[in-house]
């Protein structure tokens, strides 16, 4: 739920412009996960599950992560 909840925040604030719904919907999990301290999952393996380029992954996140005051407003 938190991950949506990113994705329609990130999508009212405009970041998502840029970005296929796939490389979208990676970039906030991995964005969400990146905040849970008990989750540690690499960055390899969702680029890998998501079937997109780890490169388009990390462009994303760093998107996210630029507006992340924004976005943590509803973590």
């Amino acid at each position: 739920m938190l991950c949506v909840r990113v994705a329609e925040k990130a999508e009212e604030a405009g970041l998502a412009q840029e970005n296929m719904p796939p490389s979208l919907a990676a970039g906030c999990g991995a964005f969400v996960i990146k905040r849970c301290e008990s989750l540690e999952i690499p960055l390899t393996k969702i680029a890998e599950v998501s079937e997109i380029s780890l490169a388009t992954l990390q462009k994303c996140i760093r998107r996210l992560e630029a507006h992340g005051a924004i976005l943590e407003t509803v973590l």
